[in-house]
């Protein structure tokens, strides 16, 4: 028996019924909602960053035409600061992003869940490998056996599933 076939005999045994994706969906909503204020909190951080930035590269404008500051030192300085702007923008973009991906990919993973192991037998070598990355920690194969450690919150899915298996 190959291993994808103990693979897949394995992922028969998931137990995602509508409760638990109900559950997993509401679950993913709280996340979501506490994902929003972190990245509230990060979005002001940053600013407020960026407009202490900008007031500084006025100040050391306004210095260098006052000549308080030579020309190499301003140089510097407005380089290390439209730097540092230029970073910023870039942490504002991805963190709006973060924040529209987050609940997408949740939802995928709980539609991929519900029927995994048709989806992983129909799947090519390369997508049956992304699968294996997602759901595993590591496998031991032993002669015609495989112990699968899952990670989580795969591992209570998988014993939901053996427990309602044997009556639990």
């Amino acid at each position: 028996m190959s291993h994808h076939r103990l693979f897949s005999e394995a992922l028969s045994k998931f137990r995602i019924d509508d409760t638990i994706s109900n559950w997993r969906i509401q679950a993913l909503k709280e996340s979501q909602q506490d994902e929003e204020k972190a990245i509230q909190i990060d979005l002001k951080r940053l600013q407020s960053e960026y407009t202490r930035n900008e007031t500084t590269i006025y100040r050391i404008y306004d210095d260098r035409l006052n000549n308080v500051i030579d020309e190499n030192f301003f140089k510097i300085k407005f380089n290390a600061m439209t730097e540092r702007q230029s970073q910023i923008s870039i942490d504002l973009v991805n963190l709006r992003s973060r924040n529209l991906s987050y609940i997408e990919e949740g939802i995928k993973l709980l539609e991929l869940m519900k029927d995994i192991k048709n989806q992983y037998d129909a799947a090519d070598m390369e997508q049956k490998s992304k699968i294996l990355k997602i759901l595993l920690q590591n496998c031991e194969l032993k002669g015609l056996t495989a112990t699968f450690h899952w990670n989580k919150p795969f591992d209570l899915l998988y014993e939901m599933g053996q427990n309602e298996k044997w009556g639990g």
